[in-house]
Order: C-alpha cells, then structure tokens, then sequence
C-alpha cells in the first residue's frame, strides 16, 4: 500500500473535532464496529478488535492517516469536477467525504448537483435539509458555511 497524501492540518484538525475518539471499538449510530476517529472496521479488523476491545494508538493513528488521506483525496477529485480549486472547497468535500464516504455524491444527488452547478446558497440550504443535518447538525452546519463562503461578492447594485 503507498503512502498516504499528507492531509493540510487545518482539515485534520476539523476531521478530528468533529468526529471525536474513542480508544475503544464500538457499535457506531448505524450499529457499525467502529474505532479511533470513526474508522469503520473491516470484516477482519472486527475479528481482531470486537467490540469494546482497547484498541492501540499507533492502529488509530494509522487508520487515521489512511481515512483522512482518502478523503482529501477524493475531495480534490470532486472539487476538480465542479471546476473550483478553492482550499474551502476542498476542506468542506474532505470533511463529508471522511464521514460519509467518497460515494456520498450519490446519496445526495440534488446537494452534488447544485456544487456542479457553482449554486453555492442552494447547496447550502439543500445540506440543511436533510437527515445527514438532523443526526450531524454541526457537521452539516460546518458544510453550509464553508459553501457559502464560496457566493461572490456583490455590490449590493450599487454602480460605482
């Protein structure tokens, strides 16, 4: 396996808040084995870390690096398909894409298409709309502001 893409500490530091640790493994919202910051075991990390078994920093650290890494990876995959370069951007796909997977454009194909679309205040409200805003409020939250940090500048029509 190749390393993985050292991760901007500003992305690392909002990944870890909001998802919080747990140096145990446990049985997430969904009912999935989970440990660290919200690593989802795998078939056989579940048999070697069943549920409530202590689990080691240096794994959680690992698993943390990789999880983090692939989420800022697709982000900037995703941020290459709306067309928009900007490090906002880019954080807001990275924290969705680590909590709800790199597919997660196909669970919410209205919010994905409003980002292709550069609808910056629909994407925002679509976000808040949802059930993902109902069992993540802040996450969600956390989304639509950096989303709407995105909306030009106006002038407010005034013609200076």
């Amino acid at each position: 396996m190749s390393d993985p893409v050292v991760v901007p500490d500003d992305i690392q530091a909002l990944l870890k808040l909001r998802e919080g640790f747990r140096s145990v493994s446990y049985a997430d919202t969904l009912g999935k084995l989970t440990g660290g910051y919200g690593h989802e075991l795998s078939p056989r990390e579940q048999a070697l870390y069943p549920k409530g078994m202590r689990l080691p920093q240096t794994l959680t650290d690992g698993w943390f690096a990789n999880d983090s890494s692939t989420a800022y990876q697709a982000a900037q995959l995703q941020a290459g398909m709306i067309g928009v370069s900007d490090p906002v951007l880019i954080k807001a796909l990275s924290a969705v894409s680590f909590q709800m997977g790199v597919g997660w454009r196909y669970k919410f194909a209205n919010l994905w298409t409003y980002l292709l679309h550069a609808e910056w205040e629909l994407a925002a409200q679509d976000a808040l709309a949802t059930l993902w805003a109902k069992q993540s409020p802040e996450r969600v939250k956390d989304f639509a502001g950096f989303v709407r940090l995105l909306i030009p500048a106006t002038n407010n029509g005034d013609a200076t």
